[in-house]
């Protein structure tokens, strides 16, 4: 379509039509707890979440104050990072986790109903 996209992996791009509007690096889950794939769209977004996960390990994961919180199903979705200094990784428990610049850019750029496309 002509409207705004995001296309994410290790990588992010947001796009209007063919307009790229921003791209960055980012981590995504590991093999025991992949990034889900498909086509989805935004549903919920915080401007800040405490998140907790008990992981694919059996570890509770717990990530307070995270902040730039952008959901596309389920519980996957987009957030910043305020511990990782690493990216472009597969070592999430399954988001899509960009450097803070980044996900703030995305956060406020898209709306509720982007469509994101989910590769591998």
């Amino acid at each position: 379509g002509s409207g705004p996209y995001i296309r994410t992996g290790r990588s992010t791009t947001a796009r209007v039509g063919d307009k790229i509007v921003l791209q960055s690096i980012n981590s995504i889950g590991v093999p025991q707890s992949p990034t889900v794939t498909g086509r989805f769209s935004i549903y919920l977004k915080h401007e800040i979440q405490s998140l907790s996960v008990v992981g694919w390990d059996g570890q509770i994961y717990s990530a307070p104050d995270t902040k730039w919180v952008m959901y596309f199903y389920q519980d996957y979705g987009f957030h910043s990072s305020n511990w990782r200094t690493t990216y472009g990784l597969m070592d999430s428990q399954g988001c899509v986790v960009s450097p803070m610049d980044v996900a703030e850019a995305i956060w406020r750029w898209a709306d509720y109903g982007t469509p994101v496309w989910v590769h591998d």
